[in-house]
């Protein structure tokens, strides 16, 4: 519905296009996500043949670009800068939102935006049904509270996995407070973990997985507008002994053949597969 809804919001825009904002909001998680967005709504207004009647502008709660919520990457800074200007993108770091109007974002910082299309990526919060069981998530943001095998820290038949579990964030926050990501190959992850862990507790064993979330690999392929970003390393959280950002500006080929994978793994019941 979101995704009709919007389509429907951006062809209502070229007939009068006009400054653009995207990014995320203070508290929000998983900025890959709004990269991704931007970078294909530039592709977009390219072949629109009207990106040159908009200000396209990125902000953020990051300290720096490409933060992403783990503390950066190596030269993941520099890279992001010179895809901003490679699209001609203007950004802003360390901002909030203070208001979202008809027409314009006010940032935390006191200036004003104009703008015709805003997204926003919103703060990351639990599910109502978290919230309205007692002792069952962290009062702070609804998330649940797990073991590093994602069992329940005061209930054992109770498991989280994906979004859904509470993570300490690792890094030091700065003016703008934010989150870490977990979605997409974390969640993959733990979900299995879950399963076997279960599995293995109805069988009376006791040697159950331990995989705390910062030492998940970091392994991701960000969509940058028929271009692509392959994201690697040993461990989501520093410290890391491996890390590394290689970007393809030719093509997106890694990122489409990885999606063709997981819906061909997941529709003939291979989701064992990593």
């Amino acid at each position: 519905v979101g995704a009709r809804n919007t389509r429907e919001k951006l062809e209502e825009f070229k007939k009068n296009p006009g400054p653009i904002v995207i990014g995320a909001t203070q508290k929000a998680g998983c900025m890959g996500a709004a990269y991704e967005f931007i970078f294909n709504i530039e592709k977009w207004l390219r072949e629109q043949n009207i990106r040159e009647k908009v200000d396209l502008y990125w902000v953020t709660p990051e300290p720096y670009l490409g933060h992403f919520g783990i503390d950066g990457m190596p030269l993941g800074e520099t890279m992001l800068k010179s895809f901003m200007k490679m699209f001609n993108i203007h950004f802003r770091t360390n901002v909030g939102i203070e208001e979202v109007k008809a027409d314009a974002v006010l940032l935390s910082n006191g200036e004003e935006i104009k703008t015709k299309f805003v997204m926003l990526m919103p703060p990351f919060v639990g599910v109502d049904l978290i919230k309205n069981s007692p002792e069952l998530g962290n009062p702070v943001n609804d998330f649940i509270p797990v073991k590093d095998n994602y069992q329940h820290q005061n209930f054992e038949n109770i498991w989280a996995a994906g979004l859904n579990v509470d993570v300490p964030v690792p890094f030091k926050q700065g003016k703008v407070p934010f989150t870490i990501p977990k979605t997409g190959y974390p969640s993959d992850v733990t979900g299995k973990i879950v399963a076997k862990n279960i599995v293995k507790v109805i069988k009376g064993e006791k040697d159950l997985i331990d995989k705390p979330w910062g030492k998940i690999m970091g392994m991701c392929i960000m969509d940058a507008g028929k271009k692509e970003v392959i994201i690697l390393s040993n461990h989501l959280f520093k410290p890391r002994t491996f890390a590394i950002m290689i970007p393809n500006v030719l093509y997106d080929f890694s990122k489409v053949l990885l999606e063709k994978y997981f819906l061909w793994k997941l529709r003939n019941g291979y989701s064992y597969l990593p």
